[in-house]
């Protein structure tokens, strides 16, 4: 909690990727002190309206550490501004050092930084559902081409291979024979260890997820969503608001006796027969469809915020009118949902994009420009 009851503290916000503008806008638009931390001045979250800007060296690596600290020192002094994360990296370094920060930072997760840290490695997940009685996909981690080939001749294809770390080159690949899978990953030897996993038929639109604010593993607020499109795979390009009890159990027994606190969400797929698998859990930050969320009444980011800062908490009602589309990353995504429009389970529905916001417009036509360049590119090769 702060440090200094009479003074709100500042939220610090390490990242303005597109999932990173979502939240700053979440809690400015709430009146909250932004600070946005960034190491890449291109990045068109950085035009935002909101929020003061401090770029530093790296986000992503060990560094950000220190560069936090210094950073709270110049900026908010005797205060614990409350510290919101955008990717697993970052989760990761400052998991590491949650006894350094600890002081200096109202971390959500702080208490629990062991198990956020046990659950970035994907390679811990089967013991977890194992533990509530989940249906997990067979796995198997691998660490070099030559374990993949004594593998190869073990077990069923098709399977998906996924890094076992964070941010890797390549987040998700189908592949139909052990042989496409060797080929694939001549390409990314340096992403070794890969988990190989048991493929579940189905498209995108068996995917559902459940997103979480914890206490000491107790759910105190709830987000259901539906995803429609990935693309590429394992990225998700548009999704929907729409309540899933089931998914919501499958959510609270993974987490259930996990100690876990701050954001979580879990990943369910379901199969022809209407079995549910754990596909992925996220700990110790919000997901990228996190805007999702914040359209549809459940402003996760300001919940977490006040949560920490010792203030009342924000009454979140899900609603079911926005679908969110990440253009940003699948640029015929909107293309794709006016063929595909009866795919969602509501007819009409307002959309929200990751960039476009008419009172917050400069990081549109920053990032419209840079496809357009990219555009120009793919025509003059």
């Amino acid at each position: 909690m702060s440090s200094s009851p009479d003074r709100a503290p500042p939220a610090f916000v390490v990242g303005a990727c597109a999932h990173g503008l979502a939240v700053v806008r979440a809690l400015s638009r709430a009146g909250v002190d932004v600070h946005i931390v960034e190491a890449d001045r291109s990045l068109p979250g950085l035009r935002t309206r909101y929020g003061t800007k401090h770029i530093v060296g790296d986000v992503d690596g060990p560094s950000l550490v220190d560069s936090l600290l210094a950073l709270r020192e110049r900026v908010a002094p005797g205060v614990r501004p409350v510290l919101f994360l955008m990717n697993d990296r970052m989760v990761r370094s400052v998991a590491a050092a949650a006894g350094r920060l600890g002081a200096a930072f109202a971390l959500s997760w702080e208490r629990s930084a062991h198990g956020v840290a046990s659950l970035i490695d994907k390679s811990g997940i089967a013991a977890r559902c194992r533990a509530a009685g989940l249906d997990y996909p067979e796995t198997t981690i691998v660490g070099s081409l030559d374990e993949l080939d004594a593998l190869a001749g073990r077990i069923d294809w098709p399977r998906i291979v996924k890094p076992a770390q964070p941010l890797s080159g390549f987040k998700v690949r189908l592949v139909s024979s052990a042989a496409e899978a060797r080929r694939f990953l001549e390409s990314h030897t340096k992403d070794f260890p890969v988990l190989i996993q048991q493929w579940i038929p189905g498209d995108d639109s068996t995917i559902h997820f459940t997103a979480l604010y914890l206490e000491r593993g107790r759910p105190l607020v709830r987000f259901d969503g539906h995803k429609l499109r990935a693309a590429p795979m394992g990225h998700t390009t548009v999704a929907e608001s729409l309540r899933n009890d089931l998914v919501f159990d499958c959510a609270s027994r993974f987490f259930a006796g996990s100690g876990l606190c701050g954001p979580v969400s879990l990943e369910i797929k379901f199969d022809p027969d209407g079995r549910p698998w754990v596909i992925e859990p996220t700990v110790g930050r919000t997901d990228f469809w996190i805007d999702l969320c914040v359209s549809n009444g459940v402003n996760l980011p300001l919940f977490e915020y006040r949560h920490q800062s010792g203030q009342p908490v924000p009454d979140c009602r899900q609603d079911d009118r926005v679908v969110w589309i990440n253009a940003s990353r699948d640029r015929v995504a909107l293309f794709w949902y006016a063929l595909n429009a009866r795919r969602p389970s509501r007819l009409f529905s307002m959309l929200r994009f990751t960039y476009l916001d008419w009172t917050d417009r400069s990081p549109y036509w920053l990032a419209l420009q840079d496809f357009g360049a990219q555009v120009l590119e793919f025509l003059l090769r």
